[in-house]
């Protein structure tokens, strides 16, 4: 039972920092698209 509680607590975090990376990833890609299509439009 303790064993289960853990396995489920680390499985939790491990999802929450997957979340975390994947929702940066997109902020930076994002960002980056937005940039890249600014600079284009300016020159």
């Amino acid at each position: 039972m303790i064993v289960n509680l853990v396995t489920r607590q680390e499985a939790y975090t491990a999802m929450k920092s997957l979340t975390a990376l994947h929702d940066g990833a997109l902020l930076l890609l994002t960002l980056y698209g937005c940039r890249d299509y600014h600079l284009r439009s300016v020159s």
